[in-house]
């Protein structure tokens, strides 16, 4: 299966408290949700086509976010990447 997806914005604290109100108590909160909504719906063999902005984070940061979501991911820079 292949997705496309777009916005996602990991270690963007505004997005949670400012802008979209996500909600969520904490930025851990938030990413562990996230984490685990995606796993739930993409395969460790899925392509996911990620569309920019995935995350405001340093380099490390989102790697390790990104060694925690299945499938293969192929990323489109976008104004936060």
């Amino acid at each position: 299966m292949r997705y496309y997806i777009a916005d996602n914005h990991f270690f963007h604290n505004r997005m949670n408290i400012a802008m979209d109100k996500r909600g969520f108590d904490s930025l851990e909160d938030m990413h562990g949700y996230m984490i685990k909504q995606w796993n739930s719906v993409v395969r460790r063999n899925d392509e996911i086509v990620i569309l920019g902005d995935f995350s405001l984070g340093k380099g490390e940061q989102t790697n390790g976010i990104l060694r925690q979501l299945n499938g293969k991911k192929f990323l489109v820079a976008g104004g936060h990447d």
